[in-house]
């Protein structure tokens, strides 16, 4: 009737339309987990987890430095030495799938090297040595490692050597070599691979050209001290990071890289001494938050206006987090 649309005309103007209102999480079944890992005890910023649709990979404690690449399919109890790629002289600090090939990973390490390797088709049933890609330029500890987005074999690395490098991993050799002041924190690619951002411990965030190196704008993230992540926003063009105020407050930023001396949207989170992680599913528009040490995941609704993003739910898990990954929807 008449009286019902008008009645459910007003009801819309204080509703907010979103599809992704009622998220909720569901943790796997016990019989459909992963256990017995002996994880290395490296300390770092890094995920400490990373998976693509046939594997997942995580750090494993040796006298060197291993990563064991696991068969999504074989859920239940690992073995007690499970097969590794075993070739660092010192821990593995961080490692990446190479996301237009899913049997070739990159690892770094504190030994300054970067090591690809190729898993064979029926999973890693021994433990490897040799990579097939040995690169050596960077002085000192190789602590993020980012694949491409969309162009192949074209890996991007920060060290404590305080450099980005751009490598052709088919030439193993770097392309382009941007310097910083600082510890790099994080790398990541814009949603075409066009720019690259960066944050460093010198608490700035810059936007590089990867053809040219050309630092093309950089503004202070977050005034803390703490370490700063970043996610490139999908579509949306626009940059997320996650950092720490001066008062120890966690917190999100919302870029818009034309335009980056001031954030277009500041949402504080809470007191937590974990750094956060962030993750974006540009089907659903959601951005997900999870810190080390922390016992829940956050998720926001990202918009294209004001207030650009909107809480949505949280998941709490009995355990506290040390590593995170996102698992693509093939995959599952």
């Amino acid at each position: 009737s008449g009286g019902e649309r008008e009645r459910a005309s007003r009801m819309s103007r204080f509703v907010r339309a979103s599809k992704v209102r009622h998220v909720y999480c569901q943790p796997a079944k016990p019989e459909d987990q992963y256990s017995n890992f002996r994880l290395s005890t490296a300390t770092g910023d890094h995920n400490y987890i990373k998976a693509n649709t046939k594997y997942f990979a995580v750090p494993v404690q040796t006298g060197g430095g291993s990563l064991a690449v696991h068969n999504l399919e074989n859920t239940g109890r690992l073995p007690s030495q499970p097969p590794v790629l075993d070739g660092h002289r010192g821990p593995v600090l961080d490692f990446e799938f190479n996301p237009m090939h899913e049997n070739i990973i990159a690892t770094g390490g504190d030994d300054c090297t970067i090591k690809v390797w190729g898993i064979p088709g029926e999973g890693l049933t021994q433990s490897q040595s040799e990579p097939l890609v040995d690169m050596h330029e960077h002085q000192r500890k190789v602590v993020v490692l980012r694949f491409h987005p969309t162009a192949e074999h074209v890996l991007a690395s920060g060290s404590a050597d305080h450099n980005v490098k751009v490598w052709d991993v088919q030439k193993s050799m770097s392309k382009v070599t941007v310097e910083h002041k600082d510890l790099l924190q994080d790398i990541v690619w814009s949603y075409d691979g066009s720019m690259m951002a960066t944050s460093s411990k010198d608490k700035q965030m810059r936007l590089v050209d990867p053809r040219s190196g050309e630092v093309t704008a950089s503004v202070e993230a977050h005034n803390g001290t703490k370490t700063s992540k970043l996610t490139y926003l999908g579509t949306h063009g626009t940059l997320c990071s996650v950092g720490f105020t001066r008062q120890s407050k966690r917190q999100f930023k919302i870029w818009d890289p034309r335009k980056l001396d001031k954030a277009i949207c500041v949402t504080d989170i809470d007191q937590a001494a974990g750094v956060l992680m962030p993750f974006y599913d540009e089907d659903t528009n959601l951005l997900f938050l999870g810190g080390k040490g922390d016992g829940n995941i956050r998720y926001y609704e990202i918009v294209n206006d004001a207030p650009w993003q909107f809480s949505i739910e949280d998941y709490r898990a009995n355990s506290p987090c040390r590593g995170l990954a996102m698992l693509p929807k093939r995959g599952m």
